[in-house]
């Protein structure tokens, strides 16, 4: 039997760790503290993280390449921290919900304005939209003027909004705006080590590896005046997107720079858990649209991609047969 790769098993560790921080919103938006045996041993700590086996033969087979899974895995506990914070937000006691018509630049800007009041004295805002605004805040927002949207901030009147948009791992319909920072999070053991991540041979399965990663930590709002919760009806599914986007073509091209700033749908290859190599279609909001078929060489897989892109444009559709 092949012998551990430990310097692959500290390369992906890193990989975990890599993703986890890229993905991660809590040092962004919140006010974070290193645990003080002093100052916070009272205070209750939560565990979030993942517990697994996973193929030895990842770590022995020089052919695997385990690297995207593991900050997969990262990203997705950053993801999980992301859904909590959301959640225990919406569901505080004291937060307001307060009930409109429907979302527009004008309530944007209301709850806007009493969030960045003298008391709070904030200007820098984080917002958290459901994914089904997508359409109306990129296009529709966009070519009213006054709102410019950038990577993942919006620029409306005198106001600077960070965008986190729900998607498949975190689904949400309420539209929170908070101040930046609007709580509190205590990380054991520090802020910068508050990820802890162990990959070890497993003692009950000896094919598998044991793979620990989590976070503690003590998460508690400071001011529940520093929150906007606004529930409104969600916009229809995006399939008058295409409409919209041709209005916006035909009748304001030269605006499309100046004011909208779209991401791009992109294609990523990787390797899987076979070793063989793969390529996805990602949205620009992140959503993988299609998946391919494994390809033994990473040539075979770009050749892959460039006839996707060659022939979808006049692809037809039609019903498959048996």
């Amino acid at each position: 039997m092949m012998s551990i790769d430990y310097a692959k098993v500290e390369r992906c560790k890193q990989k975990l760790l890599q993703g986890y921080f890229d993905a991660s919103i809590v040092e962004s938006t919140l006010r974070m503290k290193d645990f003080s045996q002093e100052l916070h041993h009272g205070l209750e700590f939560l565990k979030f993280g993942t517990w697994q086996y996973l193929p030895k033969e990842w770590f022995t087979d020089p052919a695997n390449y385990p690297d995207f899974a593991f900050s997969e895995i990262g990203r997705g506990i950053a993801r999980g921290e992301e859904k909590y914070i959301i959640n225990q937000t919406i569901d505080c006691r004291k937060t307001a919900i307060e009930h409109i018509d429907q979302f527009t630049i004008d309530n944007l800007l209301k709850a806007a304005a009493e969030l960045a009041s003298p008391r709070n004295q904030s200007k820098m805002l984080t917002i958290f939209l459901p994914i089904a605004y997508y359409t109306s805040v990129f296009i529709e927002w966009g070519l009213k003027g006054g709102v410019q949207i950038e990577k993942d901030y919006l620029y409306a009147g005198p106001f600077k909004f960070r965008l986190f948009w729900s998607n498949k791992f975190m689904d949400f319909d309420k539209i929170v705006m908070v101040t930046t920072p609007f709580a509190e999070w205590v990380s054991k053991p520090s802020v910068r080590n508050r990820l802890e991540v162990s990959l070890i041979e497993s003692r009950e399965k000896i094919d598998q590896m044991e793979l620990r990663a989590e976070t503690k930590f003590n998460f508690r709002i400071e001011n529940a005046e520093q929150i906007r919760v606004l529930s409104a009806p969600l916009p229809s599914k995006p399939d008058i997107a295409r409409a919209q986007t041709k209005r916006l073509l035909a009748g304001s091209v030269d605006r499309i720079d100046q004011v909208i700033r779209l991401p791009e749908p992109k294609f990523e290859w990787y390797k899987d858990k076979a070793g063989k190599f793969r390529f996805r279609l990602v949205a620009a909001n992140g959503e993988t649209i299609a998946a391919s078929e494994a390809y033994n060489s990473k040539d075979a897989c770009m050749s892959g991609i460039e006839s996707v892109k060659k022939n979808a444009p006049i692809a037809k559709t039609a019903e498959a047969k048996e």
